[in-house]
């Protein structure tokens, strides 16, 4: 399906039910079930996307997917929610060009493995921070260390106040030490190497 965009162009006032429907006039996609106006033309705007249930993308840009979530009139925001299972009602988006995702359970970010070998972050049922996923059991290759010799390293590593370059130096400082002289100390054992200079990873 092709067409032209067009500022005076408006959605179908089709209420509550399902639908698969692609707007032209506003470049605007929707695709499932609403329990009321939210894919009405009031709550359309140009070059958004809502699906599945009750979802709604309001402000350009916007997508909405899960089930009672809305992206709130805030323009770029990405919003996706789970089945709702606590009967919580509908997740706003707080601001533009924001990414909210709201899952009861919690999250997984894997970088490989499966459901059962998994590597990667995990948050849990009301968890409030990313851990690393740290199961002895999903491990191999253990190599005894000298306490006395890691802390030494650890007291010679400079712990400083900085900003990243092109951030406001008074709003965005942090506390935290340097990957490059974290990885002179800790950067090699005598199986391999461990880590990178750009980065800092606690659980390495």
């Amino acid at each position: 399906m092709t067409g032209t965009i067009d500022a005076s162009a408006t959605v179908p006032i089709l209420g509550a039910g399902s639908r698969l429907m692609f707007y032209p006039g506003k470049a605007a996609f929707s695709a499932g079930y609403v329990n009321g106006t939210q894919w009405d033309n009031g709550f359309v705007v140009p070059y958004s996307v809502a699906m599945e249930y009750s979802t709604t993308a309001i402000g350009m840009y916007a997508t909405a997917v899960g089930s009672y979530v809305s992206t709130n009139n805030q323009q770029g925001a990405f919003i996706i929610g789970d089945a709702d299972p606590n009967g919580q009602g509908t997740t706003l988006s707080g601001f533009p060009d924001e990414f909210v995702a709201r899952f009861n359970n919690g999250y997984y970010f894997m970088t490989s493995g499966d459901a059962v070998l998994r590597s990667g972050v995990h948050i849990g049922h009301n968890g409030k921070s990313w851990v690393s996923i740290c199961d002895k059991n999903r491990k191999e290759n253990f190599e005894p260390l000298n306490g006395e010799a890691i802390l030494q390293k650890l007291s010679a590593i400079n712990f400083t106040s900085w900003n990243y370059k092109m951030h406001d130096s008074k709003a965005y400082r942090h506390y935290d030490i340097m990957a490059q002289d974290f990885n002179t100390a800790f950067g090699k054992d005598k199986d391999g190497v461990i880590g990178n200079d750009i980065i800092v990873n606690p659980s390495i």
